[in-house]
């Protein structure tokens, strides 16, 4: 393939400097006409960043659940990114947070990749970030394994960042919203090896750096404890119906009554907490 066409989707809120950061590397590394960039953007529609966004030609700015600085988000992240992948008009979809960069060489290597005649049933392509945070690692992370029926062992890979063909989004159904944030790539690698015919290939030179801001970072308040649980359901049972095995078990406590009570009061803390900064940052700047 010469020239590949990909949708960058970027779920987005504050972090003005960052955003614009992440679409100057895409804009330097990428050919004019191979990308779009595919925003969504809880922002206020008067914000300087949103009056920026919507007069970039290669932009698809589109406006979701807007907030102000002291509502936490509305729904669920997933929400928001199906909403960009619904939007996209490429072949291709890669999903980014607003805090990264692009490698210089990422779409060379990329399409590189998809002509290599080996790779033509490939449907995700998982890529290297965190390049720049060395406490997180060279990030391509290998979580177990999985086999269907009879078949072989195949390795199971954390799929945060990855870039999958459109089709196989539609495939698998988009990403389940029933999921907050956590553990969305496990879902996402199990729904590709389990749901679809199409391969997943693993790059180590398509690379991307993630700076993991902390701007709005303790707006989201996700439950890490119910999505975890959630995904285990999910797919034990789906395995156990369909003669599929996978080896993944995360280390979190066991789904009781107790357990259940304490993650929901930690969330609430959480809540309560957010609210308690913002409150006391009016309070200083008075």
């Amino acid at each position: 393939m010469n020239n590949p066409k990909v949708s960058i989707v970027i779920q987005t809120y504050g972090r003005a400097e960052y955003l614009k950061g992440l679409i100057e590397s895409v804009r330097f590394s990428t050919p004019q006409g191979a990308y779009e960039f595919v925003i969504v953007s809880s922002d206020l529609p008067e914000s300087e960043k949103i009056k920026r966004l919507s007069q970039q030609s290669d932009v698809n700015l589109i406006l979701a659940d807007a907030r102000k600085e002291w509502q936490l988000r509305k729904k669920s992240s997933c929400y928001y990114l199906n909403l960009g992948i619904k939007n996209s008009k490429k072949e291709w979809v890669f999903l980014i947070n607003d805090d990264m960069r692009f490698d210089e060489n990422w779409y060379k290597e990329f399409t590189k990749l998809l002509s290599n005649p080996d790779n033509s049933n490939v449907g995700m392509i998982i890529v290297s970030s965190h390049l720049g945070e060395v406490k997180h690692g060279y990030r391509i992370k290998k979580l177990g394994q999985t086999k269907k029926g009879d078949g072989p062992w195949k390795d199971l890979y954390l799929s945060d960042f990855c870039i999958m063909k459109k089709s196989v989004l539609e495939e698998i159904g988009f990403y389940d919203e029933k999921l907050d944030w956590f553990v969305l790539g496990v879902d996402t690698s199990l729904a590709v090896e389990f749901l679809t015919n199409k391969d997943t290939i693993i790059s180590d030179k398509i690379k991307i750096d993630h700076f993991i801001a902390e701007e709005n970072r303790d707006a989201n308040t996700e439950d890490g404890f119910t999505d975890f649980h959630y995904l285990l359901r999910k797919w034990d049972a789906w395995c156990k119906k369909n003669d599929c095995q996978y080896t993944w078990r995360p280390g979190v406590k066991p789904y009781t009554i107790p357990n259940r009570v304490k993650s929901f009061l930690k969330k609430q803390r959480n809540i309560m907490r957010f609210y308690k900064k913002y409150i006391l940052s009016k309070i200083s700047a008075i």
